[in-house]
């Protein structure tokens, strides 16, 4: 629970903004206002995703990360938020690694689309 420890649906809330979001950009409809809001570090959606991120991390102890869309482009080799080198995880031996680029001081994780 986010909110004073009570209750969730601060959380809840942001979760239907994402889905719009997503919605907007799937059917066209606003698909550049959609892109941009899930695309960009600093875009509302994706502050207060990061904030729900640490209250998150700060409740469980575990790091929490970010998702951003990617689906245009191939991300820059730098953080779009701080402008420090991805950590690309592409290359790595383990299996078990499910994302392409991650920026731990960020919290923030993407894919390569033409991967």
């Amino acid at each position: 629970k986010t909110y004073d420890g009570t209750e969730y649906f601060d959380l809840l809330g942001w979760q239907k903004a994402y889905r719009a979001c997503d919605r907007q950009f799937f059917e066209g409809i606003g698909e550049r206002h959609g892109y941009k809001m899930m695309h960009d570090p600093n875009s509302l959606l994706s502050k207060e995703a990061l904030q729900y991120c640490s209250i998150m991390e700060e409740k469980t102890g575990k790091p929490f990360y970010y998702f951003l869309f990617t689906y245009y482009k191939k991300n820059k080799p730098v953080c779009p938020k701080c402008g420090e080198p991805w950590v690309n995880q592409k290359h790595a031996i383990s299996r078990k690694i499910r994302y392409d680029f991650v920026c731990h001081q960020c919290r923030l994780v993407a894919d390569d689309p033409n991967f």
